[in-house]
């Protein structure tokens, strides 16, 4: 009987708060701190309000990696 293959188990870091401080994009409110408390976290707003680059922000502190542009 073949032996059975390892399950391989993924650890992904758990976002408890994101805190940007003297971040110029956000002119109005340039120190923001976001509490995520549940599994899905909705980030809505116009063009040009910030999403993508606070996402951005995000999976480079996470992962190190800046995204072409």
């Amino acid at each position: 009987m073949p032996e059975a293959e390892p399950v391989r188990k993924y650890s992904l870091p758990i976002i408890g708060r994101v805190s940007l401080a003297d971040f110029d994009l956000y002119q109005h409110e340039p120190d923001v701190s976001v509490k995520v408390s549940k599994s899905v976290f909705c980030l809505v707003g116009a063009n040009g309000l910030g999403k993508s680059t606070f996402l951005n922000t995000l999976s480079y502190t996470i992962t190190g990696a800046m995204p072409d542009p």
